[in-house]
């Protein structure tokens, strides 16, 4: 009938000037560092005026950011935003993690929200950094000391090979003749063996570690790189 028809054209008209797609709220998957220094790759903790991205779905429409309760002004700390990343700067007066409760990151749309966590906001002196190597021709065998600060419970030291791969170094140990057999890593200095049969290049030291915040009760790796060095055999 010329009812039934009416109708539904009315139907159509106000789908077409009002919003027939389907609503999708935020969803976080990962977030990275997003700085020059930094590989991209999934992180679990961040320091103040570091510049972070998150990954996900339905960031159009965005309207607020939040960590750890503290409000992030998205007109002067938004760098990029799209359907799927947000990259923003973290202020620094952000809230640390200084407990369970403050270990996460809310984005609001509007069509919803979304958490990412558990993720960590670090004191900045507590910030880990390379800032040295005592050679830039590694002979194998010898011992390597890469210097910096804040390098506790390092695990792994990796040295850039050619093709972008890396070699994983083992720890330098005490001389087995000397009457003091206590570790050679200091917060300020690791000291690693250079490894043989590879060929060095041009490229960063990687560290990783493996740290637990026992105020937070909350395991986590985080990686450290030097600048681009020089390596040659």
């Amino acid at each position: 009938s010329n009812t039934r028809y009416m109708v539904l054209a009315m139907a159509v008209a106000a789908c077409m000037f009002s919003s027939c797609e389907e609503v999708v709220a935020p969803e976080i998957d990962q977030g990275w560092i997003n700085m020059t220094a930094f590989p991209v790759q999934p992180v679990q903790s961040a320091y103040p005026k570091q510049t972070l991205c998150l990954y996900g779905s339905g960031f159009t429409g965005l309207t607020g950011i939040n960590v750890n309760g503290t409000d992030i002004d998205v007109s002067t700390t938004l760098v990029y935003d799209t359907d799927r990343n947000i990259t923003f700067r973290l202020p620094e007066d952000v809230e640390l993690s200084t407990s369970s409760d403050l270990m996460y990151i809310k984005v609001y749309t509007a069509s919803g929200e979304a958490e990412y966590s558990p993720f960590l906001i670090r004191p900045l002196e507590t910030k880990p950094a390379l800032t040295s190597v005592s050679s830039l021709i590694l002979i194998p065998g010898t011992v390597l000391t890469i210097g910096g600060s804040n390098l506790e419970d390092v695990a792994e030291v990796y040295l850039p090979l050619t093709y972008g791969e890396k070699a994983l170094c083992e720890f330098a140990k005490p001389d087995p003749d000397s009457e003091d057999q206590s570790s050679l890593q200091t917060a300020e200095a690791i000291k690693v063996v250079v490894p043989s049969d590879v060929d060095f290049a041009r490229g960063q030291i990687e560290v990783v570690m493996h740290k637990t915040d026992s105020v937070c009760n909350f395991s986590y790796t985080e990686k450290v790189y030097s600048d681009f060095y020089n390596f040659s055999n």
